[in-house]
């Protein structure tokens, strides 16, 4: 069987998509990264080595698959945000420590070390509000304690906004 090979080339790799004339199974599907030299078989769904290396998960799903998926996850989450009961709910999960499971992950929800003092007493009330002033992301403010921002786009390094 040929095997046809179809090469991105970027700065530090490249990435190899192989043809195979056939539809393979999730589990089957893989690339090949090349480093300068040293080739590296990954699984094109084991997110967690391919987050390991900068840039690399936005280039093959974004760029290469025109994958939408990120954008469609994050305006449902804008969308969501602006239901109370879910805007409540996800405050609570940050302040029990919740991991809710996905089919390939999880969602790790921590309060940081000041938020029972921010909190204040339970009688003191979060009602959840969305604020209408953002472009890009969506914000919701939780009475006058919290605000808990969705960021629709990550980038590495620190916020400048922090």
């Amino acid at each position: 069987m040929s095997v046809k090979l179809w090469v991105m080339y970027h700065k530090r790799y490249k990435i190899i998509f192989p043809e195979t004339g056939r539809r393979l199974e999730q589990d089957e599907e893989y690339i090949t990264v090349d480093f300068e030299g040293r080739r590296e078989k990954m699984r094109l769904h084991d997110y967690s080595r391919i987050y390991q290396v900068p840039g690399l998960y936005e280039e093959i799903f974004q760029q290469h698959l025109m994958c939408r998926s990120p954008w469609i996850i994050g305006d449902m989450l804008a969308d969501a945000m602006a239901d109370r009961g879910f805007s409540l709910g996800l405050l609570e999960t940050i302040a029990r420590r919740r991991r809710p499971k996905g089919t390939r992950g999880e969602l790790v929800a921590r309060p940081t070390r000041v938020y029972r003092d921010v909190r204040g007493p339970k009688e003191v009330s979060l009602e959840p509000s969305i604020l209408k002033a953002e472009q890009s992301n969506t914000s919701v403010v939780y009475g006058d304690r919290f605000i808990l921002k969705l960021f629709r786009r990550l980038h590495a390094g620190v916020n400048p906004f922090l």
